[in-house]
């Protein structure tokens, strides 16, 4: 599934952005792009990611912007307490300037400064939005591949009663071929064989067995299931379609059983893409 998402905050002097964006893939591969001071989150933002998503190809975006320093008393208060603590255990006694103060308390923030709380709640609403998106176009997936289930249905009715014509068809052949053995005296056995013969390209039972694949494929998506069940419905469906084929020659039905099996190879890679 695609998807995008953003989030924006500030902290301690800059405006962070945070967008995140997701494509079709079967396993989960994360990008990450965060400025170089901030790298050493990399793996944490990972697992953070990890934990909302399972499969696709992520990319997360981190960036700075500085804003222009504006001295705060309290900040350069802070500022100065920490840097004479710091000055009288190492036995410092240097006086310390307004101008080196707001240069201290300008700095960019690092990886200890920065509220990983405040990153991961930025991170979350990103998600949500980027998740909700890829929600979305799953269920309108559903309905395509919904609609795409009914199409094939209605085939398969119509290819019941060309399937029928074409055995009636098949008999009507066999019985005058055969025709002229019956003066030998093997009436009664071509007759048998004629019906044998017949039940092999009677396709009666795998319409049964794909209206009944249908039904399940039908419930299977209005219930949101999908993996590894949809997957094998669909495969039932192909080995279906190609008995069918195999049973008959009639243009009709070939032209049908192609039609079906194009239709299952869109439905599998669409069930792919459903989370």
């Amino acid at each position: 599934m695609t998807g995008y998402g953003s989030s924006t905050f500030s902290y301690l002097g800059a405006d962070y952005s945070l967008e995140i964006q997701s494509v079709n893939r079967k396993s989960l591969d994360i990008n990450m792009f965060i400025p170089k001071e901030l790298l050493a989150l990399d793996l944490e933002l990972r697992g953070w990611i990890s934990e909302r998503v399972s499969r696709g190809q992520v990319t997360c975006r981190l960036s700075k912007k500085e804003r222009s320093f504006a001295p705060d008393f309290e900040v350069l208060k802070a500022v100065k307490d920490e840097w004479e603590t710091l000055g009288s255990k190492l036995g410092v006694s240097e006086g310390l300037t307004l101008a080196f103060l707001a240069d201290q308390a300008g700095k960019s923030v690092t990886v200890a400064d920065l509220d990983k709380k405040v990153l991961k709640r930025a991170l979350n609403g990103a998600l949500e939005a980027m998740i909700s998106m890829r929600e979305a176009e799953g269920q309108e997936l559903i309905s395509v591949m919904q609609e795409r289930l009914d199409a094939m249905e209605e085939k398969v009715v119509s290819l019941q009663d060309i399937g029928s014509r074409a055995v009636l068809k098949f008999e009507a052949k066999l019985k005058a071929r055969l025709e002229s053995l019956k003066a030998e005296g093997k009436g009664e056995r071509i007759a048998l064989e004629t019906v044998l013969l017949a039940e092999k390209v009677d396709i009666t039972e795998e319409i049964e067995r794909l209206e009944s694949h249908f039904k399940q494929m039908q419930k299977a998506l209005s219930e949101d299931v999908v993996g590894k069940k949809l997957d094998f419905l669909l495969q039932e469906m192909n080995r279906e379609v190609n008995t069918v084929m195999s049973k008959s020659q009639e243009i009709e039905i070939v032209n049908i059983g192609l039609f079906l099996k194009v239709e299952i190879d869109k439905l599998r890679e669409q069930a792919r893409n459903i989370e």
